[in-house]
C-alpha cells in the first residue's frame, strides 16, 4: 500500500513537473535523467519523453558528450568536410565536427562516421576517456578498444552498468 501510493504520489508530482521525464518513472534511470535534464545537458525526445531503453545513435551520444563539455556546435563556414556521410546540415555535424576537431571522435577507413548507427560500449568508452583527456595513458596501455575499456573502468565509467 505503501509502495503504491509513493508510486501514485510521485507520477502525479511528474505530470505537475515539466521538468520530468514521464517515461523514466520508476526505472533505474530516473534520478540520472531528472538530474541531467535540470541540468539542461539532455533534452529527450520531447519534452516528457526520454525513451530510457532505446539504443543511442552515434550522433545523439555526440551531442550528448558536446552538451556535457558545453561545447560550441556551431559549424563553421571554414570547416572543410571529413565525413562522406555527414552534410552540413545534418542535425548531428556541429557535435560531430566539434568532436572531431578536438581529437575526440573519428570516421572509419571510408571517411564516414556512420551517425545512425548504434553507439556500441567500445565506442562510448573511447569518446568518454578521450573527453576526459585520458587519450595517451589508453593509447599507449593497449589503444582502442582495450585500453579506453581499461580507462573507463578505472575511471569508473561503467559502475553501476550490468551488461559491459
Amino acid at each position: 500500500m505503501v509502495a503504491m501510493y509513493r508510486k501514485r504520489r510521485r507520477l502525479c508530482q511528474a505530470t505537475a513537473d515539466s521538468q520530468v521525464f514521464n517515461d523514466c518513472i520508476d526505472t533505474p534511470y530516473y534520478d540520472a535523467t531528472d538530474k541531467l535534464k535540470n541540468l539542461g545537458l539532455v533534452s529527450g525526445y520531447s519534452r516528457y519523453e526520454f525513451r530510457p531503453y532505446n539504443d543511442i545513435t552515434r550522433a545523439e551520444f555526440c551531442t550528448l558528450v558536446t552538451s556535457i563539455l558545453n561545447l560550441d556546435t556551431t559549424m563553421s563556414v571554414s570547416q572543410p568536410r571529413m565525413f562522406y556521410d555527414i552534410d552540413r546540415d545534418y542535425w548531428g555535424a556541429g557535435a560531430i565536427y566539434a568532436l572531431y576537431n578536438l581529437g575526440i571522435v573519428n570516421g572509419d577507413e571510408n571517411r564516414n562516421f556512420n551517425p545512425e548507427d548504434n553507439i556500441t560500449y567500445d565506442e562510448a568508452s573511447k569518446i568518454l576517456v578521450s573527453a576526459l583527456g585520458y587519450t595517451i595513458m589508453a593509447e599507449s596501455d593497449g589503444g582502442y578498444p582495450s585500453g579506453f575499456n581499461l580507462y573507463a573502468q578505472r575511471l569508473g565509467l561503467y559502475d553501476g552498468i550490468d551488461d559491459v
